[in-house]
């Protein structure tokens, strides 16, 4: 009756005639959920049946049935969120209380505390870190107890690698025993393996047992400490062989870890490891060292010092590289494979430097040894050089699935256009214009016609959304959202989705774009594999601030939510392997750079997950970027992404090129994408913000030549 009433109050309210409910796909026989977990009340079902009613219209990002006003479907929104968030506020409070005592090591205030939150979904985090803080005076039955209690989460997991951490620092090796699984540390892999040795546990699977310790030696990284009795006592049994350690070394130097090359080198014969020594000489002063009298004797080692040689040379002088080949390459009976690999990098690397010479190269590559990366770049080379139909033929020299890609397609097309073939030009481009995409509107420019943007939302039942959130672990990712333990929320998320079918996946993520986290709702309809819930995907929190620094730098507000998409799909908190922080992914450095141009104070690494801040300093960066790019958006976009000095790098010398093919030709695949979506976003968020999109041909001059030339 309740959800009767609702239906009644929302058809009066929007005018709306009367709706069979019997035949839609709300369920409205079915009884609430009211317990303590899982409460569904009338705000949650105000909202789905809000979400029920509503239908996108295609042209507009407003919802367009009848005359809904914003502040009709806000409040609908803002209710059923407002009491999601309070429905455990006592709890929350008491929690917070709880974490707050345990760290300030008052145990008996937090048992206080913990006796009153046993039904609340974060109780297990609670006695978690408890055990925790004396993992070292726990036992096997507390841990056993948690893990059994637990195991439909991720810290029953997380408990059992820190008990198994603690049992291998007390040497507790039986225990050790029981408590592992194929683990992916390494640490706990060598002390697995080191306690089957020490209780003569392995003979029965020799072989196998020998092979995990040569798989675990034969990494192109330094190991934990902890596996070097293993190591030593696979060495002094006589299973390292001198080819064992030769691999490692190629491994090494592959990974450019002269370091542990070094060390690996120690444990070669004598007689080779003067081999080693120049190898490692090599590596460090190619240019002055690959014509070293050690290397004029022919044979496997010094083939295999003389590649690598070449391939660190070509990275710093390319034209050294190729005259020492010329010379060289018949001393050597390298055989295809080697020889093959020398031609190929020389010729990727000239393609990646927009040498001159790269195009005859690539194309004289033998068809066998192009692989799908040098395919795509061959044809980029003749890209670069404007040479129509050497991209034709690139292009049909890629595979089928690559052929039909929108990029090459596109290609294709420009290919045809250049060369007067207007008719065969304009069928591709038909055909591509309708994808929303950066090609898709590039073709839809070079058509004079409306980029193609229609908002698919989601669609799904109460049934099927509220089994996603009952799901115990998505109830818990909820809850430490509110709380601020976002990686906890985090590994929550994924534990539970990490199975979920496509289907599962898109409902989930509208559950996560409904709480605001947007992050996690965009990565989510990806894994989804649905692309067309704009409401989703584009979303626009942080509009106060965006609105702010866009009008103080002269910007668009598209242009930054597009940037702010792109580095950390509206993350405040994201921060990049580099050390990039926040929403618009500033460097420390550069933010402190910024600052001192505003004058403002430099901020610390954890101020920049402030998204004020983070906006002002990211707005100005991008401006200055702009103003140094004469305006020109893919190149300042560049800028941003990869750093002006290695833009300028990448222009043209002579002659200014269509900016669609300098974009194309970028080296760094990451800043190639990047610059893409950054102009491919922004047309979508002028759409989102009810504006006409500007064509991207409009942000494409043609790049100049660089200054230096």
């Amino acid at each position: 009756m309740e959800l009767v009433w609702l239906t009644n109050q929302i058809r009066k309210v929007l005018k709306l005639p009367q709706i069979n409910l019997k035949k839609s796909s709300i369920n409205l026989s079915k009884k609430p959920l009211r317990s303590k977990y899982y409460s569904k009340n009338s705000a949650q079902c105000l909202f789905s049946l809000c979400r029920f009613f509503l239908k996108p219209n295609p042209f507009s990002s407003h919802f367009s049935l009848t005359c809904l006003s914003g502040s009709v479907l806000l409040s609908c929104l803002l209710f059923g969120i407002a009491h999601a968030d309070t429905e455990w506020s006592h709890e929350r409070e008491l929690y917070n209380k709880a974490r707050a005592a345990l760290n300030k090591k008052q145990i008996n205030q937090y048992n206080k505390y913990l006796t009153q939150l046993t039904e609340y979904p974060l109780y297990q985090y609670l006695v978690y870190n408890e055990l925790r803080t004396r993992l070292s005076r726990s036992n096997d039955e507390e841990i056993d107890a948690y893990i059994t209690a637990y195991s439909d989460g991720p810290l029953a997991r997380r408990l059992r690698l820190a008990w198994l951490s603690q049992l291998q620092r007390k040497g507790r090796s039986e225990s050790f025993l029981k408590y592992y699984q194929d683990e992916q540390s390494a640490s706990l892999q060598c002390y697995y393996l080191n306690t089957k040795i020490r209780n003569h546990q392995f003979e029965e699977n020799k072989q196998q047992f020998l092979n995990q310790v040569r798989d675990l030696w034969l990494i192109g990284k330094s190991q934990p400490t902890q596996c070097d009795p293993l190591f030593k006592w696979y060495e002094d049994q006589g299973y390292l062989t001198t080819e064992q350690v030769w691999e490692r070394f190629y491994l090494a130097m592959d990974k450019n870890r002269p370091g542990l090359a070094k060390y690996v080198a120690k444990k070669l014969p004598t007689s080779e490891q003067s081999t080693a020594k120049v190898w490692l000489e090599v590596h460090s002063s190619p240019k002055n060292k690959i014509r070293s009298k050690s290397l004029l004797k022919d044979n496997h080692l010094n083939r295999q010092i003389v590649r690598h040689g070449l391939k660190r040379l070509a990275r710093k002088d390319l034209t050294s590289a190729h005259n020492v080949w010329l010379d060289i390459q018949e001393d050597y009976a390298f055989g295809s494979d080697l020889h093959d690999e020398v031609e190929r990098n020389l010729a990727l690397r000239a393609a990646y430097r927009h040498d001159e010479r790269a195009t005859a190269w690539m194309y004289q590559l033998p068809k066998d040894l192009v692989d799908p990366s040098t395919g795509m770049w061959r044809a980029r080379s003749a890209l670069r050089s404007l040479d129509w139909d050497l991209v034709l033929r690139g292009i049909a020299m890629l595979n089928e699935v690559e052929k039909a890609e929108p990029q090459w397609q596109y290609w294709k097309a420009r290919a045809f256009s250049e060369k007067g073939l207007q008719l065969e030009a304009k069928l591709i481009y038909e055909k591509i214009a309708n994808e929303r995409s950066y090609y898709g509107f590039l073709a839809a420019d070079k058509l004079s016609v409306p980029y193609n943007i229609v908002d698919e939302p989601v669609q799904y039942n109460v049934q099927e959304l509220e089994k996603i959130e009952q799901t115990p672990s998505i109830v818990r990712a909820r809850e430490l959202l509110l709380v601020n333990q976002l990686t906890d929320a985090r590994r929550e998320w994924n534990h539970a989705t990490q199975n979920y079918s496509p289907r599962q996946y898109q409902i989930s993520a509208s559950l996560a774009h409904q709480w605001g986290w947007h992050d996690y709702a965009i990565r989510t309809i990806a894994k989804g594999e649905y692309f067309d819930d704009l409401g989703i995907r584009f979303p626009t929190p942080f509009t106060t601030q965006v609105n702010k620094y866009s009008t103080k730098r002269s910007l668009e507000p598209a242009f930054i939510f597009g940037i702010i998409r792109r580095e950390s799909a509206f993350n405040p908190q994201a921060r990049s392997p580099v050390g990039a922080r926040g929403l618009m992914q500033l460097m420390p450095a550069t933010a402190k750079q910024v600052s001192r141009q505003l004058k403002i104070k430099a901020p610390s690494r954890y101020d920049l997950n402030t998204p004020g801040l983070n906006i002002n300093l990211g707005s100005k960066y991008i401006r200055d970027m702009l103003k140094k790019f004469n305006g020109h958006r893919a190149l300042a976009s560049a800028a941003y992404n990869a750093g002006p000095h290695r833009v300028n790098a990448w222009l043209p010398e002579k002659n200014e090129l269509p900016a669609d093919v300098w974009v194309d030709t970028i080296p760094f695949t990451e800043t190639r994408e990047y610059v893409r979506a950054i102009l491919a976003y922004t047309a979508m968020f002028e759409w989102k913000l009810d504006q006409t999109p500007t064509r991207l041909s409009v942000h494409l001059q043609p790049i100049p030549p660089s200054p230096k030339s």
